[in-house]
């Protein structure tokens, strides 16, 4: 669903510059080699870092990432395979500047200059193993690995005080020389998928004693897709007029005009959460109805938007996110625009009694009158 090569640009402009420690000094300088020569500090050793990247309304995944470090030089000491974890209570820090989150963690290599058998060079693969976070429902989440594989070498000499580590190489399958060892995954999900509900529904109500709920408003809505996201640049939507449905599409991007009436929706079954979305209903003059909006993202509080002027268009935003999300834009016609002349309706039945009963007292008098005579 997702080609990992096609944001590498992207994902790297935001990436940690993460210190590899070698007692003080970098593991590896630009060129990807460590910069001081022999050292008589034996415990120096890179770390892998691995760096998941996620939108925004996406709790992070308790997941553990493996990988392996093997060697086909003669000698080198055995190192097991290295595990990285994320629960949902890892701090994401602050949103990139390509508005996602790149969430860094490493683990150290674990080699130290006494565990080499003499003095060499010692080569390491390091690669990750793939599909270690289980995916329950593809349709509602997914998670792309690097398919990266590292070549690390150790460079072991004599020193004063016995083995020391000259210097360390890293380099990798797609860039050459690098500096980090570094792997990075993406995580999806749908918006709406863990309270199973649509991605995003757009509602309009009519509200008033005397207000028309036939009435019917404009409306535009724009989709901004995340960064990580790499699927279809259409989005399948359903419009829901007076209990009829039809499927309609929305390109990423591109305004999508509408028309609701009191009632009615625009729902979109599958966005990708993290998407953002701009929505407007298109102002009427002097037609009565104040318009007003909430905005509900990722199940958290509404967000009020309207000023209460019913002749300007009305906007509102909000963020897709793995929980509820909804825009609803009430109207409310003001009652007082209606003049009402003549009887009322609603106090007639008491008009009739009453006249009824100013008929008998008349009547009863005349016959009184004639009876008295």
């Amino acid at each position: 669903m997702i080609n990992l090569k096609r944001f590498k640009a992207l994902f790297m402009a935001g990436v940690l510059t993460t210190g590899l420690c070698m007692s003080g000094m970098g593991v590896f300088a630009a060129d990807g080699e460590n910069t001081g020569s022999s050292t008589s500090t034996p415990e120096a050793t890179p770390s892998i870092v691995k760096e998941l990247v996620m939108a925004d309304g996406i709790t992070v995944p308790n997941a553990e990432f493996e990988f392996t470090v093997s060697s086909t030089t003669p000698g080198a000491p055995e190192v097991a395979n290295i595990t990285i974890d994320y629960t949902s209570e890892t701090n994401k820090g602050e949103v990139g500047l390509d508005g996602v989150y790149h969430i860094a963690a490493s683990e150290l290599l674990g080699l130290q200059a006494s565990q080499f058998p003499h003095a060499g060079e010692y080569e390491y693969t390091i690669a990750e193993v793939g599909n270690t976070y289980t995916i329950e429902d593809s349709d509602e989440e997914s998670m792309t690995y690097d398919s990266q594989t590292y070549t690390v070498r150790y460079y072991i000499v004599n020193g004063e005080n016995g083995l020391e580590i000259s210097k360390i190489t890293a380099e990798n399958s797609d860039q050459g020389k690098v500096k980090d060892i570094k792997f990075t995954n993406i995580y999806e999900k749908r918006g709406g998928s863990d309270v199973d509900e649509d991605s995003l529904t757009i509602k309009k109500l009519i509200e008033g004693e005397y207000a028309d709920q036939t009435k019917e408003f404009n409306f535009s809505i724009t989709l901004t897709a995340p960064a990580t996201y790499d699927g279809s640049e259409t989005i399948k939507a359903k419009l829901n007029n007076d209990e009829n449905s039809q499927n309609v599409n929305v390109t990423f991007g591109t305004p999508y005009t509408f028309v609701l009436d009191h009632n009615d929706t625009l729902v979109f079954p599958s966005l990708p959460a993290g998407t953002t979305y701009t929505v407007t209903e298109i102002g009427v003059s002097d037609d009565g109805y104040t318009p007003s909006c909430q905005v509900i993202s990722d199940g958290k509080t509404a967000v009020a938007f309207g000023d209460g002027d019913e002749t300007a268009d009305l906007t509102a935003k909000g963020t897709v996110g793995e929980n509820s999300n909804s825009a609803v834009f009430t109207n409310t016609y003001d009652d007082g625009e209606i003049v009402i002349t003549g009887v009322i309706i609603n106090n007639l039945p008491f008009i009739i009694l009453i006249a009824a009963a100013v008929a008998g007292i008349a009547g009863y008098v005349v016959v009184k009158r004639k009876i008295a005579r």
